[in-house]
């Protein structure tokens, strides 16, 4: 007995209880999809926040997670981020394909059992998850009143109510995001930045047939292979596009691909008629303001896309070095480059498809 309350801990903590809304129907419609999305958010939005605010991952539960924080204002800050920028980062998915997070948060006496824990400030956090809306967070009248004057959100009274297995009637407080004016926010991605090789003067050619080669180039290469690869166009840069991928090697496959379907197509065409991307890809800090993307990780991609050769791509060496011995091509290097906008010189790669990297 001795041993057993040594282990037992008993404390005030906050506990965050989530779940995946929808979890089973996701999971129906694309298993691997769905795991591949969680694990994305899981390293870029929710285990950085949880991080930074203090918290604790207690264990997964199945398609949520089980948190303590000791403060409850570090709680519902940590919970309002991440599904703040959930928010921003799903808005443009399609209803049956985004994940949206249930959130409960209750303060509350646990008892601390090696790693895990128990007590009723766990059972009303998990019942109170059942209670939140999708993308929103519900929390119990106690933590509503500890955060209220020391946190800028805005909670809609749902009134008391009786949860399974505990013995009175909790007060319920709602928040959801403001989706109508979402913030800026921060994440890591892999952007790709394209534009076509001797633009002006394949215009001045023909300029009714170039217009058509780029929108049949957009349609039937470029859009097809983003979406395969599990990327994003995020907006047209005059005769190029900006595109965004969660990790390098699916923006460095898709490129190749895009790369070697566009020089099969023209191959045919004499050299001054032929149609060519420049492509430049970087990986980094971006900064999300609804659906446009701004930041270094933007800024390095759009610039370094002038380096590469036509039907090339040039790749930082942060890419490079992500992407190596996983993506089968050539790679040579380029050497330290000024690029405009950037202090220091920066080492680029060029990558030429259709090639082995020598041995």
């Amino acid at each position: 007995m001795g041993e057993r309350l040594a282990r037992e801990q008993r404390r005030l903590a906050a506990v965050v209880s989530t779940d995946v809304a929808g979890y089973s129907r996701l999971m129906g419609r694309d298993e691997s999809g769905t795991l591949a999305a969680l694990k994305v958010l899981r390293r870029e939005v929710i285990d950085p926040q949880i991080a930074s605010h203090g918290g604790r991952i207690v264990k997964t539960t199945g398609d949520g997670l089980l948190l303590q924080f000791a403060s409850v204002v570090d709680a519902v800050s940590c919970m309002i981020e991440v599904q703040t920028a959930m928010a921003v980062r799903s808005a443009a998915m399609p209803d049956d394909r985004r994940i949206a997070f249930r959130v409960g948060i209750n303060v509350g006496d646990i008892i601390i059992d090696s790693d895990d824990i128990f007590g009723d400030g766990v059972n009303v956090a998990a019942r109170l998850q059942e209670l939140s809306l999708p993308g929103g967070i519900a929390v119990s009248g106690r933590v509503r009143d500890d955060v209220i004057d020391r946190l800028d959100a805005r909670f809609e009274e749902a009134g008391p109510q009786t949860l399974k297995n505990i013995a009175r009637p909790v007060p319920v407080w709602r928040w959801a995001p403001d989706t109508d004016t979402p913030p800026a926010f921060h994440r890591h991605a892999a952007i790709v930045v394209t534009d076509l090789a001797q633009f002006s003067s394949l215009m001045k050619r023909d300029e009714g047939a170039t217009l058509a080669a780029l929108r049949n180039v957009r349609r039937e290469i470029i859009d097809p292979r983003v979406a395969r690869n599990g990327g994003r166009r995020v907006k047209s840069l005059g005769d190029g596009l900006m595109l965004e991928f969660a990790e390098s090697v699916d923006a460095v496959r898709c490129a190749l691909e895009i790369q070697v379907a566009i020089a099969e197509r023209y191959a045919a065409l004499p050299e001054d008629r032929r149609v060519a991307y420049r492509i430049g890809i970087h990986y980094g800090d971006i900064i999300v303001d609804e659906d446009d993307i701004m930041g270094e990780g933007a800024n390095v991609a759009y610039r370094i896309e002038s380096f590469a050769e036509p039907g090339g791509i040039c790749l930082s060496d942060t890419v490079y070095r992500q992407v190596e011995g996983r993506i089968v091509g050539a790679f040579v290097s380029m050497g330290e480059r000024r690029v405009r906008g950037i202090d220091a010189p920066m080492l680029l790669w060029h990558l030429k498809p259709g090639a082995q990297t020598p041995a």
